[in-house]
C-alpha cells in the first residue's frame, strides 16, 4: 500500500496534468474543441454497445476490472494500481489503494473522499462536486460516487470519483474526461465500476 497522504494528495493532480497533455486543451483552437465534441457525442451514443472485453488486475491487491480493447495500460500516476486509458477517445481510469490502518480509525468511506476532493479543489478552478451517492461497485460493493468538474491548466475536466473500503483498504477509482465529452463518456465509465471484483 502506498503512503495514505502522499497518495490522495498527488494522485489526482498528476491525472490532471496527464489528461491536459493527452487532450491538447492548452493548444487547439475553438473550432478543433467543437470538432472534438462532436466527434465525442458521436462516439458516447454508442458507448453501452461497447465490449469489456480484458480484464486488468491491480497490481498490489488483484482487485480486477474490465475495460474495451482500446483501453492500454499507460503511465498515469506512480501512486495507481491500475492505469488504463483510451487515448483516441481521451478517457482515462485510475485505481489507487490506501492502507486503512494508517488513517484515522473512524475515517467513513465518505470522509476519505472528502479529503480527496478538498485535494482536487486546491488544483482546480472554478471547482464544483456533487454530494456523495450511493452506488455499487461490481456485485455486491457499496461505494460512494461523486462528480467534480473544474477547469485545469485552460481546459475544463470531468470526472468521477468512486470511493469504498474493503477489509483494510480504501479503493479510489478515478475516471475522467474533457467536461465536453464527460456526459456521453459516463456510461462505459459506470459500466467498467459495474466489473469490479474483489480478490478472493
Amino acid at each position: 500500500m502506498k503512503n495514505a497522504n502522499r497518495a490522495i494528495s498527488i494522485v489526482l493532480a498528476t491525472a490532471l496534468i496527464f489528461a491536459l497533455a493527452g487532450c491538447g486543451l492548452t493548444d487547439r483552437s475553438d473550432s478543433d474543441i467543437d470538432k472534438e465534441v462532436i466527434d465525442a457525442e458521436d462516439s458516447g451514443a454508442r458507448v453501452e454497445e461497447i465490449a469489456l472485453d480484458q480484464t486488468v488486475a491491480s497490481t498490489e491487491s488483484g482487485i480486477e476490472l474490465s475495460f474495451p480493447a482500446t483501453w492500454k495500460s499507460l503511465d498515469l500516476n506512480d501512486e495507481a494500481s491500475v492505469e488504463m486509458g483510451d487515448e483516441d477517445e481521451k478517457r482515462y481510469l485510475i485505481v489507487v489503494e490506501d492502507d486503512a490502518v494508517n488513517l484515522s480509525g473512524d475515517m467513513t468511506v465518505e470522509g476519505y473522499g472528502d479529503v480527496v476532493i478538498a485535494n482536487m479543489k486546491q488544483d482546480l478552478t472554478n471547482a464544483k462536486a456533487s454530494a456523495w451517492t450511493r452506488v455499487n461497485a461490481g456485485t455486491g460493493i457499496e461505494a460512494a460516487q461523486s462528480e467534480v468538474s473544474g477547469v485545469f491548466g485552460g481546459g475544463e475536466i470531468g470526472y468521477l470519483v468512486t470511493i469504498f473500503r474493503n477489509e483494510d483498504t480504501f479503493y479510489q477509482i478515478s475516471a475522467w474526461s474533457a467536461q465536453s465529452a464527460y456526459e456521453n463518456g459516463k456510461p462505459l465509465f459506470d459500466r467498467i465500476l459495474a466489473s469490479v471484483k474483489l480478490p478472493e
